[in-house]
């Protein structure tokens, strides 16, 4: 999963990055990580006979991403460093991030590259889709930001499981090592 930069705030004097795209350290939330368990939510709930699963997202998801780093899912930002002008930084680490992208698609076969947002698209072009998957949408904040459901309507989680499931015939699991049993206890 390729996002943009890494977030440059912090909260209660905890920095709110942890190195990987999108997580962050244990218990702090983000307008992206809300809308990951907003989306997860939609699609739960239609997997799991349309149980009510909010509590068990909010519950049981981890927001240092760490369950989706341990199925070897690389959360990778374009830029790896923020400051107060996002698009220099972003300029500063194009080549990197360019033979980064050029790196995976050249040594990874059948592996799903998801660009999220506009500005981790620009890199799709360095991926051989004859040999790899691409699935571009929107970045996650886009819904916070425009009060639409921008990227929760795109079902990436379920599209990603879709060619997953076609590449190797298993799945992520979005929210535990356990996540049947999370819902079928709830029912």
């Amino acid at each position: 999963m390729i996002g943009l930069s890494p977030y440059h705030y912090s909260r209660s004097n905890k920095p709110v990055a942890n190195g990987y795209a999108f997580a962050t350290s244990d218990g702090l939330t983000t307008p992206s990580l809300d809308v990951f368990k907003e989306t997860l939510s939609d699609y739960y709930f239609k997997l799991y006979n349309d149980i009510r699963v909010d509590n068990i997202i909010d519950n049981n998801f981890d927001n240092t991403l760490q369950h989706w780093i341990d199925q070897d899912i690389f959360l990778y930002n374009v830029a790896l460093t923020c400051g107060s002008t996002p698009k220099r930084d972003l300029l500063k680490w194009r080549e990197f991030s360019t033979e980064v992208i050029k790196l995976l698609n050249q040594e990874l076969n059948a592996t799903i590259f998801v660009f999220m947002g506009k500005e981790a698209q620009y890199f799709n072009q360095f991926v051989d889709d004859n040999k790899n998957h691409i699935i571009n949408c929107y970045h996650p904040a886009a819904d916070r930001y425009s009060n639409k459901p921008l990227f929760r309507k795109q079902n990436i989680f379920k599209q990603i499981n879709k060619i997953k499931y076609r590449i190797d015939e298993t799945k992520i699991n979005w929210i535990s090592n356990d996540e049947a049993s999370l819902f079928t206890k709830s029912q």
